[in-house]
C-alpha cells in the first residue's frame, strides 16, 4: 500500500499555518499525511528565514522517519529559480535570461553552486531548476526563466548548472537533485499565453527544443518536470510518444518524471481528454509520469489505487516509478543523512556569494544604444532624475520566483538590496539624485519641472513582477503612460537614458529615437 503514496507530492501549505516570517508546521496534519497516507514528498512555500526553515524541516523529517513503517524519508522540492530565492536574506542571482546574455557558463555554474551551499543544509533536496525551455515566443510570460532563444546557449548553460548543483562537494554530506523543465516545447505556445497549445513540427522540436534536455540528461540530471500544455493537439502529460518514446527510449533518461502543478487535473478540466480524474491518472501514468504534484489532496493516490486494483495499471508499472523515486532518495543520501543541519547557516547571503551574483548581473546588462557616447556619464553631471515605475523598486529588478511565486512585496527585501535610484546615488555621491515613480498624467507637471533642471534623466521603464498566467499579455508594447512620458520629455535638454527592466523583449521602437542611450537590464 505504501507504494501508492510515494508517488504523490503535496504543497507545504497542507501542513503549515501562518505566512511570511511566521510560518509553523502543524504536526497533526503532517503526521496524518505521512503516517496514514504515506506521502513521499512536499514542495515549495514562501521565503522564511533560514533558522525557521531548519526548524520545520527538522520537525517534518522527524515525523517522516518516526511515522514511516520502513523509515522512508520524504524528499522536499522547491523553486529556487535564481539562487536560493525562497530563503530570506539569501543570495539572489540574475534570472536565467540575464545569465544567458552573459554568454559565460561560469555564471550558471556559480548560480547552482551558491544555490546549493545556501539551501542543501536546510533539507531542500530537490531544486526545480534549471528551466531548459527556449525563449521562442516573446509574449510568453516565462521567457526570463529561460537562457534565451539559442539552443546552444541553453545546452551549455543548462548542463553546467546541472553538474554544479548535483556534484557540489561544498554541500557534503548533503546532495541535491536538479530538474530539467519543462519537457518539452512548453515555451512556444501559438498565442503566447502560459499553458496554452503549441504547434511544433517534429523536425523543429528535435532541432530546437530537444538539445538542451539531451545535454542535461548526458550531464546526469536526476529529474524532469513535464510541460503543462499540449503539442499538436496532445497534452504532454498524456503523451506516451513524448514521455516514454522520446524521453526514455530515445534520450535515455532514467530518473524521476514529475508532473507540474495540478496537471493531471488539467487533463480533465482544461484539455478535456479524460472524463474524470481516474481516467486522467490512467493516461498520465501510462504515458510515463512517476510522481504527481497534486498538490493539495490525495485524489491522485486514490485514483491510482483503484486503477491498480482493477488491473488497468499493473503493479509492475507502479513498482517501476517507485524504484525510480526510492533510487533518487538513496542517491541523495537521504537514508544516511535525512536531517537538516544549522551548522553552516552563516554561509547564507555571505559577501563572497553576493559578489558572484553582482558580477553576473553587471555582465548581463546589454547596451543597445549609446549616441554620442553619453554613457558613461561625465563626472561633472550634477543633477540626475530617475523616473519610471522601476526607479526605486527592488521587486521589479528581481521579478517572479523571488521570495514568493509572483515576487515578494517591496518591504520583504533586505535593506542592502539596491534600486536604480539608490545605486545611482552610490555611484555618483557628489551629484543630486532624485526619483519619481508616479508617471501618471496627473504628475507630469512635476516630472517636467525636475527633468528640465536635470543634467541626466534615467527612464526606469518596463514591467512589474509576474510568472505563469499572471504575466499573460496581448501586446509587446509597453503601457501607454511609459510612451507618453518619453514623448512629453523628448525636448528636455539633458542626457536621456532608457533602462528596460523586465522579463521578456518588449517593443520600444517609438521610444528609442527620443533618448540618447538604451540599456537592457532585464531582471538582474
Amino acid at each position: 500500500m505504501i507504494a501508492f503514496f510515494l508517488n504523490t507530492q503535496l504543497n507545504i501549505t497542507t501542513i503549515v499555518n501562518g505566512e511570511q516570517n511566521d510560518v509553523n508546521l502543524v504536526r497533526e496534519k503532517a503526521i496524518n499525511l505521512i503516517k496514514n497516507h504515506h506521502i513521499g514528498s512536499f514542495l515549495n512555500g514562501e521565503a522564511v528565514p533560514a533558522d525557521q526553515w531548519f526548524t520545520y524541516m527538522s520537525e517534518l523529517m522527524e515525523i517522516s522517519m518516526d511515522n514511516s513503517r520502513l523509515e522512508i524519508p520524504i524528499i522536499y522540492g522547491i523553486d529556487h529559480m535564481h539562487g536560493a530565492s525562497y530563503i530570506a536574506n539569501s543570495t539572489i542571482f540574475p534570472h536565467n535570461l540575464n545569465i544567458g546574455a552573459t554568454f559565460e557558463p561560469e555564471h550558471a555554474r556559480q548560480n547552482a553552486r551558491v544555490t546549493g551551499i545556501e539551501s542543501a543544509d536546510l533539507g531542500h533536496h530537490w531544486i526545480f531548476a534549471p528551466v531548459l525551455d527556449l525563449g521562442k515566443n516573446p509574449l510568453w510570460p516565462r521567457i526570463y526563466e529561460t537562457y534565451g532563444e539559442d539552443p546552444y546557449v541553453a545546452e551549455v548553460m543548462g548542463a553546467e548548472y546541472v553538474k554544479s548543483l548535483q556534484n557540489n562537494p561544498e554541500t557534503a554530506p548533503y546532495k541535491q537533485a536538479a530538474t530539467a523543465k519543462h519537457f518539452i516545447g512548453y515555451s512556444d505556445p501559438i498565442e503566447g499565453w502560459d499553458r496554452t497549445p503549441a504547434l511544433i513540427p517534429d523536425q523543429h522540436l528535435h532541432e530546437f527544443f530537444v538539445p538542451a534536455f539531451k545535454s542535461a540528461i548526458e550531464a546526469g540530471i536526476s529529474t524532469v518536470m513535464i510541460n503543462s500544455a499540449e503539442i499538436n493537439g496532445v497534452p504532454v502529460h498524456a503523451s506516451k510518444e513524448l514521455l516514454t518514446g522520446l524521453l526514455r527510449d530515445h534520450l535515455g533518461f532514467e530518473g524521476v518524471a514529475v508532473t507540474d502543478w495540478a496537471d493531471i487535473d488539467q487533463l480533465v478540466t482544461k484539455h478535456r481528454v479524460a472524463p474524470n480524474l481516474k481516467e486522467a491518472t490512467f493516461l498520465a501514468v501510462e504515458a510515463g509520469i512517476d510522481m504527481s504534484m497534486t498538490p493539495y489532496d490525495l485524489s491522485f493516490t486514490n485514483a491510482l489505487i483503484e486503477l491498480v486494483q482493477e488491473g488497468r495499471i499493473t503493479e509492475e508499472r507502479l513498482d517501476l516509478s517507485v524504484r525510480r523515486i526510492l533510487k533518487l532518495k538513496f542517491e541523495l543520501g537521504l537514508f544516511e543523512n535525512p536531517y537538516p543541519s544549522d551548522d553552516r547557516l552563516d554561509l547564507i547571503g555571505k559577501d563572497e556569494h553576493k559578489e558572484l551574483a553582482y558580477k553576473a548581473a553587471v555582465e548581463s546588462i546589454v547596451l543597445l544604444k549609446n549616441e554620442n557616447n553619453v554613457l558613461p556619464l561625465s563626472s561633472d553631471v550634477q543633477n540626475i532624475l530617475v523616473v519610471g515605475p522601476s526607479a526605486n523598486s527592488k521587486r521589479n529588478l528581481n521579478g517572479g520566483w523571488t521570495l514568493a511565486w509572483q515576487g515578494g512585496d517591496e518591504e520583504r527585501y533586505p535593506d542592502d538590496v539596491e534600486t536604480i535610484f539608490t545605486a545611482t546615488q552610490k555611484a555618483l555621491p557628489n551629484a543630486s539624485v532624485e526619483y519619481i515613480d508616479d508617471i501618471s498624467s496627473q504628475n507630469m507637471e512635476t516630472i517636467m519641472a525636475k527633468a528640465n533642471s536635470a543634467d541626466a534623466v534615467f527612464y526606469a521603464m518596463g514591467e512589474t513582477p509576474y510568472t505563469e498566467g499572471v504575466g499573460n499579455i496581448n501586446t509587446l508594447l509597453l503601457p501607454n503612460e511609459q510612451q507618453n512620458l518619453i514623448d512629453a520629455t523628448s525636448g528636455v535638454d539633458a542626457a536621456k537614458i532608457f533602462v528596460y527592466v523586465g522579463g521578456r523583449p518588449r517593443i520600444i521602437t517609438d521610444m528609442v529615437d527620443n533618448v540618447d542611450a538604451v540599456l537592457f537590464a532585464g531582471l538582474p
